[in-house]
């Protein structure tokens, strides 16, 4: 009879182990890569709401200080202290008069 014993090693080739290890290191990457681009994308979606929000807040402020809202973001950053990072987002704002919350958007800068 052809017992294997528990000191034997199996027939398998070096190649073939390679191979093997190969194809997991590439799937345990792949998945990795899938992973951190998904936690990238909902950093990003976070982020740029957190830039309306806090554009938003500072609009809310102003009224409830002045009891008209602001005619431009420039306002609300000289008198109110909004930081606004031009370089990673794209600001729209327009006012809709005194007393009609103003059309606000912000947006990913592509540049």
């Amino acid at each position: 009879m052809n017992k294997q014993h528990y000191f034997e090693k199996p027939n398998r080739s070096i190649a073939q182990g390679a191979a093997l290890s190969f194809v997991i290191a590439a799937a345990a990457l792949i998945i990795a890569q899938v992973s951190l681009g998904r936690i990238g994308l909902k950093a990003n979606e976070q982020s740029l709401t957190q830039a309306r929000n806090s554009v938003s807040r500072a609009v809310v402020l102003c009224y409830a200080s002045e009891g008209v809202y602001p005619e431009s973001l420039d306002y609300l950053e000289e008198n109110y202290g909004l930081v606004l990072d031009s370089e990673l987002y794209l600001y729209h704002y327009r006012s809709l008069g005194g007393n009609l919350f103003p059309e606000i958007a912000v947006f990913e800068n592509e540049a």
